[in-house]
């Protein structure tokens, strides 16, 4: 009996608690509460970087951070175009409008001072407040002075507003060499090293195509302008550069600091680090967030990087060890508000 009432007391409890479940389960899976996905969890782990964690994700760009021991100098950002946003190649020409020349010049600064330097040019074709970062791009070939001529091809354009019609100053040049000259001979290393075009479309659409496809060897001017250019020649430019295939050791094996940058054809990679890694380490870093094609940027002591978080107005990156300026940056913005 004493069994029998406890059970008969204690009933109407249970009975609540089994309705109170059933009527959870029925709730649409779409109503019920998810836990949000880390955007800075790889699809596989790396034995090079122990742990990442989110220094910033909103408005179509997440910039991770990669921990290697007590170290955190690895930064990838992974720019959604779906989202709106959007990617430029930004330089500046010592003489704008000059026809294409291995003898171009190109003006330098650190990654920091390109940021302040696209705030305050009016040329740009994308409004300088939803710039989130710049980062090294091109290799070229005085490290010395402040200007400089570029060593592979590389292309910009940049609109003048307020015409009735767009007016561009392109900036852009390449080095000739032996490429004009099929008898001429070249102790160049990187002239026979595997090569890669980074083709960025236009930034003023609804979104933007970024590719990267090979590109040849041994390349003449005709090479860059199927690159480059779209459409009828002269008058419609792709942004872009090129560097070398992600596994090219044509800076010689071993580790040093890396600049890649990848693409899965929705989304851009790009890598930052202060940390040495080997080409093949640096590749799969890019690999394992997502990225199917890959193209090794200018590293070592031009590796750098900068950015501004638009919430808190924090900056950071990753700053060259030796003071070194570059010619050109890769631009990331924001997607609209």
């Amino acid at each position: 009996m004493r069994t029998r009432r406890k059970v008969g007391r204690f009933g109407p409890i249970v009975a609540a608690l089994l309705l109170a479940i059933s009527s959870l389960a029925a709730i649409p899976a779409s109503s019920q509460p998810t836990v949000a996905e880390d955007p800075c969890t790889p699809n596989w782990d790396n034995e090079n970087v122990q742990e990442w964690s989110v220094r910033y994700d909103g408005r179509g760009v997440t910039l991770c951070q990669g921990r290697v021991g007590a170290n955190t100098g690895v930064l990838l950002q992974i720019v959604d175009l779906e989202a709106g946003a959007k990617l430029r190649l930004v330089s500046e020409a010592v003489t704008l409008g000059a026809p294409p020349a291995g003898d171009n010049l190109f003006h330098k600064r650190t990654a920091e001072e390109w940021f302040g330097w696209i705030h305050s040019d009016l040329t740009q074709v994308l409004d300088p407040a939803r710039l989130f970062s710049t980062t090294n791009a091109s290799y070229f070939t005085d490290v010395s002075s402040d200007d400089t001529m570029l060593s592979l091809p590389g292309m910009t354009q940049q609109e003048i507003p307020g015409f009735p019609f767009p007016i561009h100053k392109t900036t852009y040049g390449w080095a000739y060499g032996c490429n004009v000259d099929p008898s001429c001979e070249t102790d160049d290393p990187a002239w026979d090293a595997a090569k890669r075009a980074l083709v960025i479309g236009q930034p003023t659409g609804s979104t933007q195509e970024v590719l990267i496809k090979e590109f040849p060897t041994n390349y003449d001017v005709d090479d860059v302008e199927e690159a480059f250019v779209d459409g009828v020649p002269g008058l419609r430019f792709f942004d872009g550069t090129v560097a070398f295939q992600p596994l090219d050791e044509v800076s010689g094996p071993g580790t040093s600091r890396r600049t890649f940058a990848g693409t899965d054809g929705s989304k851009v990679y790009i890598l930052d680090t202060i940390v040495g890694f080997t080409v093949n380490d640096a590749q799969d870093i890019i690999r394992s967030f997502g990225s199917l094609t890959g193209i090794q940027l200018d590293g070592g002591g031009s590796t750098q990087m900068y950015y501004v978080n638009p919430d808190t107005q924090g900056d950071g990156g990753i700053w060259s060890h030796v003071g070194r300026t570059v010619p050109d940056v890769l631009a990331v913005y924001l997607g609209p508000e």
